[in-house]
């Protein structure tokens, strides 16, 4: 599926909305289309090349390379070999697997060719009806193109990739000097992807070059099938071949074969179809580099042959004119130029010296041809190492909010599916997954915390009312989601104001309160929650009162709310603020504010005495006054009973006396001293 196609779908959803609940549905379609888009992009790309080659390092490798060096004497002046030319060609050809099918002792090869972006299969070479009635079992060859300096060892990856730019770098030099790396001004490693076709050729003078009879492949007698791109393709048959493999349209580049030196994509495809290619009987130089063909014992008299490595990359490519025994000292040297190169490229991956030169040593060589008697000979068997189907089983588990992607399928229903895919010998490998799709569980809790208060959860302590989520991982691995409906419960707030009169005391908070102030106190309200009491007390001062006195009557201050008398602490029935005294004595008054606060306040009022001329009849003596407690009394001519009363008018003392009176045992104050029927005022002051 093309991302075209995913923005049509997505437009036509857009079109269609009709509620947030489609809203939300056409979103979670865009991104599953999104997914399955970037999946197919992703399956398409050979992830590979940049992590073992940059631009960088490619526009050093190849500093005078078409187009960007001088004036090209074939007239490129763009840059033909680009590095983006090169990894464009390597991603597109990686959407194309190519499936071989042979039966042993049966003519014909069944070789298809599928495109893996739109899962179409197009047959390449056909064979015989017979073929398909025959029961012989097959052997499969898989050749998938992703796996170009891809596969799973780093090593063979830089290996393969080192070769690859070494031949192509011979087929393509203008370079002239030796030793590879001098760095002399013609040194073969600075002018590799210099020509883009072979030379002496040109559209106008080719036609019929490099032509040869087919009927699977005929050559168009207009035109010309000299080398051409990074590898050089030659002859109408692999023009042919190429063509059917990428368009399946064997036509299109037979009759068109100018396209590949015009086109730097399309160039660079052909080199490395070539190189990915098995062409039965001849292995594909991809297999010989990862190891994966392998000679049987007597299928060749060459002991040649039966070496790996390098060697058979030129056997493959230009076999039959450098690597025989009878090949001329013209096309030998050509066999160590390409050992050259392909081991300074080898240094350029990263290789050890130690590593180089194993290329050598035991099972392994990179020269073709070493002598008349040491050389290789042409291949009769492209089977590769032994390859038959592997099958495994494989279990997953995921959870039910999860997909998994599978056999480009993002699978979310539990159940057994199957993939083929191609495993390290290029051969099927069946694998039969049995998928379990275990349940998220949901959980929902309600909280109540009071204000000013926090909960944690999830890594943070929450204060506000709202919803919460977190994601907790349950014993069978899936998530557990519990969401928390939070509410924040309120603090209750009140004041209070009260006064009280000074000298009162208020009780609050467990103490008893006497002067003015805000005081707070915290109780637990029926929601669990702090109940916040605020008192403001107000201290009132006691009235002021005083009684004045003019003869009997008597005035307390006047502007009071209530009054109260009391008479020798009796009370009276007086309510105002006079009153006219008609006995000797203590008056009380007791007043109340317009805050309620009280105060007393007393007198002694003395009852006036008519006169008696004492000295003319029987003149007495009291003295001293004041008195420390001893008062002396002259002038009774017998002991006579005399009586003390206090203030208020109660009797204190009373004793027969005839000098003197003992008063030390009452306290300071005012009292009234009675001798029969007359009374003296006196003062104790000790």
């Amino acid at each position: 599926m093309n991302f075209k196609v995913h923005l049509q779908i997505v437009s036509i959803l857009h079109k269609q909305v009709k509620s947030m609940t489609e809203i939300r549905s056409i979103y979670k379609s865009i991104i599953f289309f999104i997914i399955i888009f970037f999946i197919e992009f992703a399956s398409a790309q050979n992830t590979n090349i940049d992590s073992l080659l940059t631009p960088t390092q490619w526009n050093a490798l190849f500093p005078k390379r078409a187009g960007t060096y001088g004036v090209h004497p074939q007239g490129y002046t763009t840059d033909f070999y680009s590095f983006s030319n090169f990894k464009q060609a390597a991603n597109e050809l990686a959407d194309y697997k190519v499936t071989i099918r042979k039966k042993t002792g049966v003519w014909g090869e069944l070789t298809t060719v599928t495109r893996k972006s739109t899962n179409t299969t197009y047959t390449y070479i056909d064979v015989d009806p017979s073929w398909y009635t025959n029961s012989t079992p097959e052997t499969v060859i898989i050749v998938d193109f992703k796996d170009f300096v891809n596969r799973t060892s780093s090593l063979n990856n830089k290996r393969e990739l080192s070769a690859f730019l070494a031949n192509i770098s011979k087929e393509t030099t203008g370079g002239w000097q030796t030793p590879v790396g001098g760095g002399t001004a013609g040194d073969y490693a600075q002018w590799g992807l210099y020509y883009v076709y072979e030379l002496g050729y040109t559209p106008s003078n080719s036609a019929g070059a490099y032509s040869q009879a087919s009927t699977e492949y005929p050559p168009n007698a207009s035109k010309g099938y000299y080398g051409r791109g990074p590898i050089q393709l030659s002859w109408n048959y692999n023009y042919g071949q190429l063509s059917k493999f990428l368009f399946n349209d064997k036509n299109i580049l037979l009759n068109n074969p100018d396209t590949i030196q015009k086109n730097g994509i399309l160039a660079f495809k052909s080199a490395i179809w070539f190189w990915m290619m098995p062409q039965c009987p001849k292995p594909s130089c991809h297999q010989v580099m990862h190891d994966l063909w392998m000679p049987a014992t007597g299928d060749y008299t060459a002991s040649k042959m039966y070496k790996m490595g390098f060697a058979h990359t030129n056997n493959i490519i230009n076999g039959g004119l450098e690597c025989r025994s009878t090949s001329t000292a013209a096309y030998t040297i050509k066999v160590a130029l390409r050992s050259d190169l392909y081991k300074y490229y080898l240094g350029i991956a990263g290789l050890s010296s130690t590593q180089i030169n194993a290329e050598n040593v035991g099972s392994y060589s990179s020269l073709c041809y070493e002598s008349s008697s040491v050389a290789m000979q042409d291949y009769v068997n492209c089977a590769i190492v032994s390859c038959s189907a592997t099958f495994s089983n494989q279990t997953k588990s995921i959870c039910s909010n999860q997909s998994y992607f599978y056999n480009n399928q993002l699978l979310t229903l539990s159940g057994n599916y199957k993939d083929t895919f191609v495993n390290a010998k290029g051969c099927d490998s069946i694998e039969t997954l049995q998928l379990t799709v275990l349940p998220v569980k949901n959980s929902q809790v309600n909280r109540s915390i009071c204000q000013g208060d926090s909960l944690f959860f999830n890594t943070k302590y929450l204060k506000a009312t709202g919803i919460y989520y977190d994601t907790l991982l349950s014993i069978s691995g899936c998530d557990s989601i519990v969401t928390l409906n939070l509410s924040l419960l309120p603090t209750a707030q009140s004041s209070l104001n009260h006064s009280i009169c000074q000298g009162d005391s208020f009780y609050f908070n467990n103490q008893f309160r006497k002067t003015a102030g805000t005081f707070l106190a915290k109780y637990t309200a029926k929601n669990g929650c702090d109940s916040m009491v605020s008192l403001m007390l107000k201290i009132n001062p006691l009235p002021s009162v005083s009684i004045a006195s003019t003869n009997n009557l008597l005035s307390a201050t006047a502007g009071f709310s209530a009054y109260k008398w009391y008479f020798n602490n009796k009370a009276l029935t007086i309510s105002n603020n006079t009153l006219l005294a008609d006995s000797t004595g203590t008056y009380l008054v007791e007043v109340t504010d317009s805050n309620g606060c009280k105060n007393k306040v007393f007198t002694n009022y003395t009852k006036p005495i008519a006169s008696i001329h004492l000295q003319e009849v029987n003149p007495i003596e009291v003295f001293p006054i004041p008195s420390s407690g001893i008062l002396i009394i002259r002038g009774l001519k017998s002991p006579e009973r005399i009586r003390v009363y206090d203030a208020l008018g109660v009797q204190c003392v009373e004793k027969i006396v005839d000098q003197a009176i003992d008063l030390s045992m009452l306290i300071n104050g005012f009292y009234w001293l009675e001798i029969g029927d007359k009374q003296l005022k006196i003062q104790i002051l000790h």
